[in-house]
């Protein structure tokens, strides 16, 4: 598909297309060239940083994907940098659509096409507000293909769309030009990764009383490092993590969250003292047996049992942050010079924390091909949801007898020195 045929599938399809009906108020009344001048002298080269970065090339079909609300500013600077740089260019916001009471979103089989035929697909949620459904980029399944989802489909083995999702980890400018990626973080993401697809067993330690195991056997390593540079690779801007999905009835031993270790989904997520240590003891081919504490433990347990999911407990992922300019200081604080605004919202990039979710895994593909992008095919876990935490107080990682994580510091040989 040209450039022509490609911008005219966005303006002349379902009538809910329309980037004219969904633009903010004012969009038709202001010259392009004034909203080009945003209150941030320095957003447009940012955009134009980030997707020289994702290696977008003149004639390249870049595709700008967002719900019906959206920050207008952002969004516009990312389509004058794309033009700047010679791509054909694209906006595509999404109308909801209504469920009984629940607005959800609006992706129909039209908006898939469309998203799988981009070179550069960005899923942006910069300026969404709470409870706007997002464009629903990869989710379902609209399209034909072998896949379970159309997720898994933009992300196999000869895809050529390389997809980057901004505003979820990076929800402000100040965030993204701080966590803005390296080449440093992106070599031993991708180092890591490797070890992790090889190897067979991996190890969790901790001088608190963690010590579990669980098996990699045929599993995918998967690497985030906020980049989107090879066809069929999907990124999150701002991440930096190692990890594979464990083998689902693998999963033995304890964890032991003490203070300072995050839990997201209860509050507050920080446990804040030793009384609120909360031990997880794994058994019963890979699912908790025994949750034991105070009352976060109490919390936490019944958030999981809400869910009457048998699969919730098991391990979705499990791997490190790579991140050197994230850090805890003390063994009590994760960032060290970072705004307290942003404290623990990056717990699974931290340096050496080692990230541990639980529940669903399966809508990803991945591989070598995608530089290691994705848990794989053969992550199975159907849960609804996906519990995120993190074990930031020193903990220690093998894969099989590499050591990559001693003591909340990443070794040489999970940064091959870099």
């Amino acid at each position: 598909m040209d450039r022509r045929n490609f911008a005219k599938s966005l303006g002349v399809k379902a009538g809910a297309l329309s980037a004219l009906a969904a633009a903010p108020v004012g969009f038709m009344a202001t010259p392009l060239r004034a909203l080009a001048k945003t209150s941030d002298p320095g957003l447009l080269p940012l955009c134009k940083a980030i997707l020289k970065q994702n290696l977008l090339q003149p004639d390249e079909r870049m595709l700008v994907a967002t719900g019906y609300m959206y920050d207008e500013e952002y969004v516009m600077a990312l389509l004058q940098a794309g033009a700047e740089l010679g791509a054909a260019v694209m906006h595509l916001p999404v109308f909801p659509k209504w469920e009984g009471e629940k607005m959800v979103s609006g992706r129909t089989a039209t908006h898939a096409k469309i998203y799988a035929e981009a070179d550069l697909l960005l899923d942006v949620s910069m300026g969404r507000p709470p409870g706007v459904p997002s464009p629903g980029v990869g989710s379902g399944k609209f399209l034909d293909h072998e896949f379970k989802s159309d997720r898994q489909f933009m992300t196999r083995p000869g895809s050529r769309t390389r997809w980057l999702s901004i505003g979820g980890m990076s929800s402000t400018v100040g965030i993204q030009r701080y966590l803005f990626p390296t080449k440093e973080i992106r070599a031993r993401s991708i180092r890591g990764a490797e070890i992790f697809h090889n190897g067979k067993e991996l190890r969790v330690r901790c001088p608190h009383g963690t010590d579990l195991v669980c098996s990699l056997e045929g599993r995918t390593g998967h690497s985030q490092y906020g980049i989107a540079d090879v066809g069929g690779r999907w990124d999150n801007f701002a991440t930096a993590v190692v990890a594979a999905a464990a083998v689902e009835t693998s999963t033995e031993g304890v964890i032991v969250y003490v203070a300072g270790d995050d839990i997201k989904d209860i509050e507050p997520r920080v446990l804040p003292n030793d009384k609120e240590k909360i031990t997880l003891t794994y058994g019963s081919a890979g699912q908790i047996t025994k949750v034991d504490g105070g009352r976060l433990a109490k919390e936490f347990e019944e958030y999981l049992a809400s869910y009457n999911h048998p699969d919730i407990t098991r391990l979705a992922h499990i791997g490190y942050g790579t991140d050197h300019r994230i850090h805890r200081l003390n063994h009590r604080v994760l960032f060290s010079d970072i705004t307290s605004d942003m404290k623990h919202q990056f717990h699974h990039n931290a340096w050496g924390s080692v990230m541990i979710a639980m529940g669903r895994n399966n809508q990803y593909h991945g591989g070598p091909h995608a530089n290691y992008s994705g848990l794989g095919l053969a992550a199975r876990n159907a849960a609804p949801s996906h519990p995120h935490t993190a074990l930031i107080q020193g903990a220690s990682l093998w894969v099989d007898d590499v050591l990559l994580c001693d003591n909340g510091e990443l070794t040489k040989e999970a940064t091959g020195g870099v």
